[in-house]
């Protein structure tokens, strides 16, 4: 049977998210045969040129006309989270079925307008939930779903940010503006919160704590940002007139800004069997904890461990015990070749594997976006639980 063929918009041949996760995915095989790539698209025609001549298809740098292309059956938009209502809506109008990154748009009521527009289509929707296809994460909820730990007492979050910490390379500056949408928030915490209640059952009430401790953000060329997020030089901000640093461990940020998004994510939160949840999500990266996720019940304890807190694009560890077992055990997690591509283009690979089934069969088994508009009314209530200060209904 024909691959489905796959245009995807953001695939910037030389950085970028699509380049690192998408590609491997649809060049290598990855998704299972189902898909591969039949054009790229960029916003510019020198990169628009250099993707066809590094990816072996047509390149677009305008999106519309990737859309208009009939070898094109998915739309995948991996793109500034602005720019997703505009193209998303485009690709649904021509009648395309559509991959989108997560969050699916920058406020509520286009989210909102993006599922029911999906609806209205007929086509298929696939958000990018990239956690939904971890081998680590579907052992997690079946180990809960099967008993492991009895009735769940608690559920305990802690995660690094790797964003939203002292610097940032200019092309990401945007994250840091809350105007924007993408924050620690709806990012890591969207792609966490969502695994949480997978495995542990939905969220029904929030309270929240969204702070912006750092007063100032540096804008660092990519090798000094490198530097300044392996612990190996920090940050100064120094003012007109100041000596520069003398030191090698010292980087003079010549420029700078003041963020309004936050970068410490405190929640509490009550699951729907009643058992609390607490999430705290610290923006940036750390030396001590990455990712931690603890599930407590009347039977036994699980901990999903991960080197940072963007869960969907780490390896993760699974480990457990129960009855007399005293101290926490490996626990295996199935294997599958894709793997090798690692997790972030090993997930994607199975999920557009996924998204290709219900296309061919006619079955509506992925998150769509009629999920990620729900998902994205939680990130909702969170917000407003952290400006009023009071429990917020996650419904």
């Amino acid at each position: 049977m024909k691959p489905l063929g796959v245009g995807l918009i953001g695939a910037n041949p030389d950085r970028g998210w699509a380049i690192s996760s998408h590609l491997p995915a649809l060049l290598n095989g990855g998704a299972d045969g189902d898909v591969r790539l039949v054009a790229a698209g960029t916003s510019r025609p020198e990169t628009a040129k250099r993707a066809e001549e590094k990816f072996g298809v047509p390149g677009y740098a305008d999106y519309r006309d990737l859309i208009r292309d009939p070898a094109v059956d998915i739309v995948t938009v991996s793109v500034k989270l602005p720019l997703h209502h505009e193209i998303v809506s485009a690709a649904l109008d021509a009648g395309k079925h559509v991959y989108c990154e997560w969050p699916l748009a920058r406020t509520l009521d286009e989210a909102e307008d993006l599922a029911a527009r999906a609806r209205a289509s007929g086509s298929h929707s696939m958000i990018g939930l990239q956690s939904r296809a971890s081998p680590a994460l579907d052992r997690l909820a079946a180990l809960i779903g099967d008993g492991y730990v009895g009735e769940i007492l608690g559920v305990s979050v802690v995660a690094s940010g790797f964003g939203w910490g002292g610097a940032i390379d200019a092309g990401n500056a945007y994250l840091f503006d809350a105007d924007n949408g993408a924050t620690l928030l709806t990012i890591t915490g969207g792609h966490l919160l969502d695994a949480v209640a997978r495995a542990c059952g939905e969220i029904e009430a929030v309270s929240a704590y969204l702070p912006t401790r750092r007063s100032r953000v540096a804008v660092l060329p990519p090798a000094e940002l490198a530097r300044y997020r392996a612990f190996e030089a920090v940050v100064a901000f120094p003012e007109a007139g100041d000596t520069p640093a003398a030191s090698a461990d010292v980087i003079d940020a010549a420029e700078s800004f003041r963020p309004t998004s936050p970068d410490q994510v405190a929640i509490t939160a009550r699951l729907a069997g009643g058992a609390p949840l607490s999430v705290h999500i610290r923006g940036g990266l750390q030396r001590s904890t990455g990712l931690m996720i603890e599930v407590i019940g009347t039977e036994g304890e699980l901990r999903l461990t991960g080197p940072a807190g963007v869960i969907q694009m780490v390896p993760l560890a699974l480990s457990g015990a129960r009855g007399a077992t005293r101290a926490l055990e490996p626990i295996a997690v199935a294997e599958d070749p894709r793997d090798a591509l690692g997790p972030i283009s090993a997930n994607l690979a199975r999920l557009y594997a996924a998204f290709a089934r219900d296309i061919r069969q006619g079955t509506r088994t992925v998150a769509d976006f009629g999920l990620a508009a729900r998902h994205q009314r939680l990130m909702e209530a969170i917000r407003s639980a952290g400006e009023s200060g009071r429990w917020t209904a996650a419904a």
